[in-house]
């Protein structure tokens, strides 16, 4: 803990800038790599904003956690204003700039838009957990080492990547040191001469000479974020959903499911065969829809109508188009939120489009590259659950994994529907569906007497979908979150704090010093 808050001060820039500790209440947090998770914290405590919070854990990811997130990679952040009680979707997708093997980078300047919209501190502030974690190197969490366990081949193949990950031979364990000198020389760019300096500065130049030709000089100088009104869906009178994910495709499947469960509200014994059969119609709807564009993703009522009306036939119908298979590996993007004391909330999620990018590493650069964006990209998603006009939050929870946006909806459903606690709807069994036959993915104590009427054929899968999250059931008192309470998902390894509390793994501590240090 030292070490970031000591990174944070010898990185910096003008310590005339630095905003005062917070003292009580610091608002919560939720990521999936610990030390990520704790570089959020530090910021929240030195008195930053959430926004300014997620750029520390963005940058650290890149660090910590590169299998699912990256300077390669991009990904989509929404902030909720409270005092203004807007939400802003800020787009920064790692596209493909033609028919070329390589993404454009996004992370960076992705977050320098969500920095310039709603930071505190000054920009040099945020790096130093990031900075210090590359130079220095840091121990593989168990998190990068679960990923490792299913890295590609080329990880190993690369000379570039192999020095990186596999300096013996063989690819680094956990509890094993990390170092990452080149990224940590791109990161000190970043921090003194602002992210465009990996877009039109000699730090982009070289980026696009490392790419081999892959990655045009033209496409990193031409490529910007989007700063835009994001959908809202509302599932009842009370509260309203602000969605992310890391592509439109998985914002618009969360979206769905949430506005067709507020229409059907599934009890107990039928929510396994909803659940399922109501991923496979939207996942089918979503196919459909996505050759017709961006105003094609929110659906209109009609939609919905026909999405309801097929989940409550009883009988499953193999979709004739789906989004294709979801995958196994976990790796590949990754999702947090953070909330501030004075109500602004931001969920971001990330991705390299496919687990570990590319495998590759731009040499000199120590940047993993991500290749264009598919539908079988892993999936990644937030949301921020909002009374209508209040300028409050209820609730700000992110998943990633295996079925992602199902399992998001499945936790984020019952607090916000029946208050229930939002550590009992974490630990409750999930299911999902595998996007392209007739198998509902069932985690162990799902009951399957439902599902069994619908015509799925159930699979054991586990986890599906790993969700983090921080839950205010009163509304959150501006400067006050003692009714505030974060929690972590047991399937994971990732770390969750929330005013002066901690959560790790599923376990909650009081007080304001982690008893488990990542």
């Amino acid at each position: 803990m030292s070490l970031v808050l000591l990174g944070a001060g010898c990185f910096g820039g003008d310590q005339a800038n630095v905003i005062q500790p917070v003292e009580g209440f610091f608002g919560g947090i939720a990521a999936e790599e610990p030390r990520a998770a704790v570089a959020g914290r530090e910021i929240l405590v030195a008195g930053g904003s959430a926004a300014d919070a997620a750029v520390a854990v963005a940058f650290t990811l890149a660090v910590t956690l590169p299998s699912s997130a990256g300077l390669g990679g991009g990904g989509a952040c929404v902030a909720f204003d409270g005092a203004k009680a807007t939400p802003t979707l800020f787009d920064f997708p790692a596209s493909a700039p033609g028919a070329d093997r390589v993404a454009v980078p996004a992370l960076a300047r992705g977050m320098a838009l969500l920095h310039a919209r709603h930071g505190r501190m000054q920009w040099p502030q945020l790096f130093g957990p990031a900075e210090t974690a590359a130079r220095f190197g840091v121990p593989v969490s168990r998190a990068l080492a679960r990923d490792l366990a299913e890295a590609p081949t080329d990880l190993v193949r690369d000379p570039a990547s192999a020095r990186i990950f596999a300096p013996a031979g063989r690819l680094i364990a956990e509890g094993e040191q990390l170092v990452q000198l080149d990224l940590a020389g791109v990161l000190s760019q970043i921090r003194q001469r602002g992210a465009g300096e990996a877009y039109v500065g000699p730090l982009g130049r070289a980026i696009a000479d490392a790419s081999q030709g892959a990655l045009p000089l033209d496409a990193l100088r031409g490529y910007l974020p989007q700063a835009t009104a994001p959908a809202i869906y509302r599932a009842n009178q009370q509260q309203q959903f602000v969605l992310v994910g890391e592509s439109a495709a998985t914002t618009a499947m969360l979206g769905r499911l949430l506005a067709l469960v507020g229409q059907i509200s599934p009890g107990n014994a039928d929510g396994p065969r909803f659940w399922a059969e109501g991923s496979a119609a939207t996942e089918a709807q979503l196919a459909e829809a996505l050759p017709r564009g961006a105003t094609a993703l929110v659906p209109t009522g009609a939609e919905l109508q026909a999405l309801a009306a097929r989940v409550r036939a009883g009988s499953h119908e193999r979709p004739a188009k789906s989004l294709g298979p979801i995958g196994t590996s976990r790796a590949g993007a990754t999702a947090f939120v953070v909330v501030d004391k004075n109500g602004l909330a931001v969920a971001c999620a990330l991705g390299m489009n496919a687990p570990w990018g590319t495998g590759r590493v731009l040499a000199g650069t120590g940047i993993l590259s991500a290749p264009p964006p598919s539908l079988e990209s892993p999936r990644a998603a937030a949301t921020i659950v909002v009374a209508p006009g209040s300028g409050v939050f209820y609730l700000a929870a992110s998943a990633s994994g295996r079925a992602a946006p199902a399992a998001l909806a499945q936790v984020a459903w019952p607090v916000i529907s029946d208050q229930q606690r939002i550590d009992l709807a974490i630990a409750k069994p999930r299911v999902g569906y595998d996007g392209v036959s007739d198998v509902a993915l069932v985690e162990p104590g799902t009951p399957l007497d439902a599902l069994g009427r619908g015509g799925l054929r159930a699979a054991e899968a586990s986890p599906v979908g790993i969700v983090n999250a921080f839950s205010c059931p009163s509304e959150l008192n501006r400067g006050r979150g003692g009714n505030c309470v974060p929690a972590a998902d047991q399937r994971g390894v990732g770390l969750v704090f929330g005013g002066t509390g901690i959560s790790t793994g599923g376990s909650s501590f009081s007080g304001t010093t982690p008893h488990n240090r990542p």
